[in-house]
């Protein structure tokens, strides 16, 4: 899992390098984002993703880090992706946005655009995928899935983990600690997993969802992902990596947000594109 860090990471522990939002439904903008006026998740996910690297400078006088923010809304062409790896290897912080299906996928589009690859994985801090799917409304209902549907929600999650170190040494146990997890992190007095299905009431007009939630992918650029990028890896050898590495992809964030009752899975399959 990726661990949480404070939102004032972002103004506290600045950097140089290069966050890329990438967003296949074209939502928010990077300047959004830089500005702190995305949701608060998206600020709190680059938070997590800057605190993990360090600062360019530090002010003499109060010992505090300092980077120059630069905004380059999308990446479109070589050009426009190169002046923006150029900026963020000159002690610039550089937000972008790529339209892209996923945050690994967004590695071998920049690569295809001509990107030199040892440049651009010294530059990636981190790459954030998101999807908007629908909120269910507060009149949802709970109830204690049977043992059959808790066994093909399990293996349907574990089935993008397939490839990673965990789970070709051994399937089986690991499939058993992601669901103590699921049972530790959402799991009820008894010890039982919780789901939820839509009701429908007035206040959403029957039809038991109410407004939107963010679904989301960090991929942070560890030392073992910026030796694929430079290698010219494959999506699935990095993909693996970024697991490892306890990144969870669009679908799992979607299908955790059903387990605490945010969204229906139906909702989670609808808009996350394989």
């Amino acid at each position: 899992m990726v661990r949480s860090h404070n939102e004032d990471s972002i103004a506290s522990d600045p950097a140089n390098g290069l966050v890329v939002l990438a967003d296949g439904m074209g939502g928010y903008n990077a300047g959004e984002v830089a500005s702190g006026m995305a949701t608060t998740v998206i600020t709190t996910e680059i938070a997590q993703l800057l605190a993990k690297t360090q600062p360019y400078q530090v002010d003499p006088q109060n010992k505090k880090p300092i980077a120059e923010k630069l905004i380059r809304d999308q990446m479109r062409d070589k050009e426009t992706t190169g002046t923006g790896i150029e900026a963020s290897l000159t002690g610039h912080l550089v937000f972008a946005t790529l339209h892209t299906n996923s945050a690994p996928e967004s590695i071998i589009r920049l690569l295809d655009m001509g990107m030199d690859p040892f440049n651009f994985s010294d530059a990636l801090l981190g790459i954030l995928a998101q999807r908007l799917a629908r909120r269910m409304c507060s009149c949802k209902a709970p109830y204690n899935p049977d043992g059959a549907e808790i066994k093909s929600f399990l293996q349907e999650y574990c089935d993008e983990l397939q490839q990673t170190a965990t789970f070709k040494k051994d399937p089986k146990s690991a499939m058993e600690s992601v669901y103590r997890e699921w049972v530790k992190n959402y799991g009820n007095e008894k010890g039982q997993l919780v789901m939820y299905k839509p009701v429908g009431c007035d206040k959403c007009g029957g039809g038991g969802f109410k407004g939107r939630c963010g679904l989301h992918e960090l991929l942070i650029a560890t030392d073992p992902l910026k030796k694929l990028i430079a290698e010219k890896a494959r999506v699935a050898e990095m993909l693996a990596v970024a697991l490892d590495s306890g990144m969870r992809t669009l679908k799992q964030d979607g299908m955790e947000k059903c387990l605490s009752g945010v969204t229906h899975i139906k909702e989670v399959r609808s808009v996350c594109i394989k």
